[in-house]
């Protein structure tokens, strides 16, 4: 999801996609919901993550003022509403050995961090 634009047309979709659908029973209805929901929900994630994400790419320490590295390195973290791949950058100074990167304790609060990928 690249920015609130697309959401908004996936959100759209999504309502003409239910428009559609034909009365079979309450549960069938509840569970095609629900399963829109979760898409718009890791959608929302994927989008906020990425924004998170790039605030945090640095083009110099902030330590000693060097020049860094920046790195992208996968995560998948599993969430209440869905499996989410991300890439995030990682921000390492040679000269100082300190390295910036978006952070486990805003990233696990209710998720989990399945693995890692570079």
């Amino acid at each position: 999801m690249k920015n609130i634009t697309e959401l908004g047309k996936l959100w759209q979709e999504e309502i003409m996609n239910l428009s559609d659908v034909t009365p079979e029973s309450l549960d069938t209805l509840e569970n095609r919901i629900q399963d829109i929901l979760n898409r718009l929900g890791k959608a929302m994630i994927e989008w906020k993550l990425k924004e998170w994400d790039s605030s945090t790419k640095k083009d110099k320490c902030s330590e000693c003022d060097s020049k860094v590295h920046n790195h992208r390195r996968t995560k998948q973290i599993l969430t209440t509403l869905a499996n989410v791949e991300y890439e995030r950058y990682m921000s390492y100074c040679p000269k100082c050995n300190s390295a910036l990167l978006l952070k486990h304790k805003i990233l696990a609060t209710n998720a989990i961090m399945v693995q890692s990928k570079t």
